[in-house]
């Protein structure tokens, strides 16, 4: 028979419930807020106060508005490197973006009108851009690293950077279609890859 945990165990789990209803909280009240008067109108305290919270507790969680605008990066990030690392090492680069993609598809697929948000924001707001640009050079070097120790070459050797702008390329088309359309974005990742293969078997 399942022995309950013991309370310190309970304890800690109802804290980091807690913890994390609190910064869902505040998410959704910046992305209320942004949507609604834009990026630049909005100020933390205004976020924290649309989340019924002080304003020292919006910086527990984030240091700035625009951390809280790109949440959910870092997530994104773990999300590709595990995929990529779970497939087999001598995969074809092909069938480890596709696995890649199918994950991503799986985190983001129910986002839409949030991302949608989002990316007007970025499109308005400068700043927003050139952090938006730097963070996705920094996921794309990322996984640059993990092909070259699948390749067994430096970081910077061209195979390596190569293919990792190949995914992000492939995956930035089938976004961009998902976020004007609609629909399922594991299908619009998917003609995106459809199209990088068929360009594959045309060169090769």
């Amino acid at each position: 028979m399942d022995q309950p945990p013991p309370p310190h165990r309970r304890t800690e789990s109802l804290r980091e419930r807690k913890k994390a209803q609190t910064r869902d909280a505040l998410l959704a009240a910046g992305m209320r807020l942004f949507a609604a008067r834009g990026f630049a109108a909005v100020t933390v305290a205004e976020i924290a106060a649309e989340a019924d919270v002080a304003p020292r507790t919006f910086h527990r969680y984030f240091p700035d508005k625009v951390e809280l605008l790109f949440a959910g990066d870092d997530e994104l990030r773990e999300t590709m490197i595990t995929a990529l690392d779970q497939t087999a090492v001598d995969a074809d680069p092909v069938v480890v973006i596709r696995v890649v993609l199918a994950a991503v598809a799986k985190r983001l697929g129910d986002q839409h009108a949030e991302l949608v948000i989002r990316e007007r924001l970025i499109s308005e707001t400068p700043a927003l851009r050139d952090r938006d640009l730097a963070k996705r050079a920094g996921m794309e070097e990322l996984v640059a690293e993990r092909l070259a120790v699948r390749f067994g070459v430096n970081v910077d050797y061209l195979q390596a950077q190569w293919w990792a702008g190949v995914a992000f390329a492939t995956f930035a088309a089938g976004y961009r279609a998902w976020l004007t359309q609609g629909g399922d974005l594991g299908a619009h990742l998917e003609s995106a890859l459809e199209l990088l293969e068929h360009g594959v078997r045309r060169a090769t």
